[in-house]
């Protein structure tokens, strides 16, 4: 197997690249088409996007989604750059399709976030990405709680509402299940975390910055961990089942039917 190029020396840097440029000219890449990456900045991002991805083609059912939630999409080269994973070609075709219909994505694009997974606990999520992303770090309560190191987002794609439901604050743990829709599930901690540290990250934009999302993972002595944003910061928290707080709700994502 080569060596790295991040353990070249500049002379060794240098002549790996001339190869490359060689290569791509013998491949039918002309040396002047490096200029059309200096001039548009559109390409300039499409090719690392593309790079990123091991040179992977965006799927045709990923694009669609992407086109009908807009925004809301967030799409394996933002898992990439931000939270450094790397994808095998198991993987990326696992996530080739999105696997919500045409009819669920419409009616949810202004409300919920499409993004895909990647197996990930909050505390490797955490320490992932800049600091100051989350609100605590070494003096955070859930350090050592098994749902932080042990939870993990599962290798799929994720539909999940990017705010509490209407109505459901001011409502104890099983008040709140009532409310959950035929199809859809609470979600865990670490899939809001996740989604909320990716969404910032990436749209520069807070989610549950009102309001806690208040989630399936259970922490020590029965709490149930909330999900929110405190001074623009991701953070965790937890209540008491039988507890009513007017600042916490309940977020919902749409339930995954894996293939058989």
């Amino acid at each position: 197997m080569p060596e790295s190029i991040a353990n070249l020396s500049p002379s060794q840097v240098v002549g790996r690249f001339s190869k490359a440029q060689r290569l791509l000219e013998e491949g039918g890449l002309p040396w002047e088409a490096w200029q059309l990456v200096i001039d548009n900045p559109k390409a300039r991002q499409r090719l690392v996007s593309y790079w990123r991805l091991g040179c992977y083609e965006t799927s045709t059912s990923q694009k669609f989604a992407r086109k009908i939630m807009g925004g809301n999409f967030l799409g394996l080269e933002d898992v990439i750059k931000h939270f450094g994973a790397s994808f095998s070609d198991d993987e990326l075709k696992a996530l080739a399709e999105i696997p919500f219909d045409e009819k669920t994505l419409r009616g949810c694009h202004k409300t919920h976030v499409l993004f895909p997974g990647y197996p990930l606990s909050v505390l490797e999520v955490r320490s992932k990405i800049p600091r100051g992303t989350f609100w605590s770090y070494e003096d955070a309560w859930y350090d050592s709680q098994t749902f932080s190191a042990n939870e993990k987002v599962e290798l799929r794609w994720y539909l999940v509402s990017r705010d509490i439901l209407s109505g459901s604050t001011s409502k104890n743990w099983d008040e709140q299940e009532k409310l959950i829709p035929e199809s859809w599930e609470r979600p865990s901690a670490v899939e809001m975390a996740y989604m909320a540290a990716l969404y910032k990250l990436t749209r520069g934009k807070d989610l549950f910055a009102k309001y806690w999302a208040w989630t399936r993972s259970q922490a020590s002595r029965g709490g149930r961990v909330g999900v929110g944003s405190c001074g623009g910061r991701v953070d965790l928290d937890r209540w008491h089942p039988a507890d009513h707080d007017d600042r916490l709700g309940l977020a919902v994502s749409r339930k995954f039917q894996k293939e058989t």
